[in-house]
């Protein structure tokens, strides 16, 4: 196996991991989750929803043979971990907390990257 399809492989699989986690705690309501959603701003009804979405989002990526539904799945993720991120700094939450989405906005980067050498590699 090549270097460049263990990177695609560990780095989609641990943001995966990362996003049904995470969508799991939004969607169900977690006490935990709710209450630091509204130290953010945000209602309990959006973050249940995001959860949902990022579950979904999971289930859709895992599709194969679907490239351009994967290139949505692949943005759909951007747009959710900047707007954490930006959410965060805008907060003013301790440096480890806005240091959580960019780590997996660079593990999601490294995946989308490492995917498209992955395609022109088995193309040849």
């Amino acid at each position: 196996m090549s270097a460049t399809k263990i990177t695609y492989y560990s780095s989609t699989t641990i943001i995966l991991f990362l996003m049904v986690i995470a969508g799991y705690y939004d969607a169900s309501g977690n006490r935990a989750v709710i209450e630091y959603a509204k130290h953010l701003g945000y209602p309990p009804y959006f973050i249940e929803w995001i959860g949902w979405c990022k579950i979904i989002g999971v289930i859709l990526f895992l599709i194969p043979k679907m490239p351009k539904l994967r290139e949505w799945c692949y943005a759909g993720f951007s747009f959710e971990l900047l707007s954490g991120l930006i959410s965060h700094i805008v907060s003013k939450d301790a440096f480890w907390i806005v240091m959580m989405p960019i780590i997996a906005t660079m593990l999601l980067t490294t995946s989308y990257i490492s995917y498209h050498y992955h395609l022109k590699g088995s193309q040849r």
